[in-house]
């Protein structure tokens, strides 16, 4: 089974994603949109990183959040949030800098 890869973008939508369209089922959200494509996902790949809109519609269900976040750009303040008592997810980043975070132990 492919993973359900969710792209948060503001604007366009990120350059040369047809490899990753080739590699999981891939839904493409704007913040408006979040809340309703990111419960289930595997993976969220952050196109735009400050935002209110991931802690937002981070699903309250620990079954349906995203075991991977993504982020594309530096800052990571938008992520750095407790998920509601749930286990960690790992956080990515294209830059030097953050490899891996555990979302619950960060202050809102």
């Amino acid at each position: 089974m492919r993973e359900r890869l969710v792209v948060l973008y503001r604007g366009n939508r990120p350059p040369a994603t047809t490899r990753i369209e080739s590699l999981a089922d891939t839904v493409y959200a704007t913040e408006e949109e979040l809340p309703y494509l990111l419960p289930g996902a595997d993976v969220l790949m952050a196109w735009v990183n400050i935002t209110p809109a991931i802690r937002e519609a981070w699903p309250e269900n620990p079954e349906e959040s995203p075991r991977w976040v993504h982020a594309a750009a530096t800052g990571v303040d938008s992520f750095l949030f407790p998920p509601r008592g749930q286990p960690p997810c790992h956080l990515g980043q294209l830059q030097q800098g953050v490899r891996r975070a555990d979302l619950r132990v960060h202050p809102a």
